[in-house]
């Protein structure tokens, strides 16, 4: 998932004249495509690293611009993506940009809206960036809040219910968490969905038709960021994913904490799902993943998460493993928590008298580094490697 920022103006420029708007911040090094000239991404001056994608300018209409913000005759935008620098980070499913890459994306985009009379909207925010917005975004992911991640796992494929897993989630959301249905969504800025100017049919015909191999983007208000993954196994894609992420603190005010253990247990069971869970953390950009081994599943996260929840043939696996807390059994599925209440690992730390370690047995095998070394010992059927 990268970090994405909108910049709208009056103009466009030519591929040589954005490669040195790129050129012009002493951090970065445009990397264009000989022999056509065309800016293909931009690099870090320094280690080479891919740390930005640009995308446009392409053509709107009053109909694309952000609400609530005011961007006057806008006829061209360009939308700017921090992406992910780590290697060992890039194999997992729905990680999101480096901090320092959204720095240079956030300072990129001012420049870029200052050289096409325009604005830069940051996306995961719903305002104007500024170079504010680099030290506040990353001060309240590191001290002032806490974020609810929730993560939803399955096996894509061509099946109905892979092609149908983004319907299942709005479905599931209006009726539980309203506060998890999109405002804006799409593959691509602009985003090709909205409500309510369009209807479920509409949502779900984008997922089905479009993202066979790409990705659908939530966005809203009511949370920080949203993807539901491709339903197909292209690409070598072995896991279908989906990904919310919303604050502690809205949740709380909204009176919605109570909805997110059912609303987690309701997606996974209706989308078919083997694991989900929901995790407390003051991380916005990077929350604790399973061990993603050759593509493939590698077992359960190797951290205590609030929420954790198992399909019949999971449950089956992980039942002996698991210590503390509180279990509920739901027809063959299981679902474990700490606490009704969000808490994170120091949190569980202090709720079990003692660290938690998830047993080898179950989670994936990783060195110091966090490489992955080899899957879990022990994994249903489903999900081991030679089914894959």
């Amino acid at each position: 998932m990268s970090y994405d920022i909108d910049v709208f103006g009056t103009m466009a420029l030519t591929s040589r004249e954005l490669a040195k708007l790129v050129a012009s911040l002493p951090e970065l090094k445009p990397r264009r495509h000989w022999p056509s000239g065309q800016l293909t991404s931009v690099v870090n001056a320094d280690t080479g690293d891919t740390c930005l994608t640009i995308d446009g300018p392409l053509r709107v209409g009053p109909e694309d611009l952000v609400e609530g913000i005011e961007i006057v005759d806008a006829t061209v935008m360009y939308s700017v993506h921090a992406v992910r620098t780590s290697s060992e980070l890039e194999v997992r499913e729905g990680t999101v940009a480096e901090p320092a890459n959204i720095a240079y994306a956030i300072r990129f985009a001012n420049r870029l809206a200052e050289a096409i009379n325009g604005k830069a909207v940051d996306l995961q925010r719903h305002e104007s960036a500024s170079s504010d917005r680099v030290s506040e975004t990353l001060r309240q992911s590191n001290e002032e809040n806490r974020w609810v991640h929730m993560l939803w796992y399955r096996l894509p494929g061509e099946s109905s219910a892979s092609k149908n897993f983004a319907a299942t989630y709005l479905a599931v959301a209006r009726r539980v968490l309203p506060s998890a249905v999109p405002m804006r969504f799409g593959t691509h800025e602009p985003w090709q969905g909205r409500f309510p100017r369009d209807d479920d049919a509409r949502f779900a015909a984008i997922y089905g038709e479009d993202c066979r191999a790409s990705d659908l983007k939530l966005e809203s208000a009511n949370f920080e960021m949203g993807l539901i993954s491709a339903w197909g196994s292209v690409r070598g894609r072995k896991l279908q994913t989906a990904h919310i992420v919303f604050s502690l603190s809205k949740l709380e005010q909204n009176g919605d904490v109570a909805k997110v253990r059912y609303f987690v247990e309701e997606f996974a069971r209706e989308s078919g799902c083997f694991f989900a869970s929901a995790e407390v953390s003051d991380d916005l950009f990077d929350p604790t993943y399973p061990v993603i081994f050759d593509g493939g599943w590698g077992g359960v996260p190797a951290t205590p998460l609030w929420i954790t929840w198992y399909n019949a043939e999971y449950a089956d696996v992980v039942r002996p493993f698991v210590r503390g807390g509180n279990l509920h059994e739901q027809k063959g599925n299981l679902l474990h928590d700490w606490s009704e209440e969000p808490v994170d690992a120091i949190d569980i730390a202090t709720i079990a008298g003692e660290t938690v370690r998830i047993p080898y047995e179950i989670t994936g095998i990783a060195d110091e580094g966090r490489s992955p070394v080899s899957p879990a010992p022990l994994l249903p059927a489903l999900l081991r490697k030679a089914d894959f």
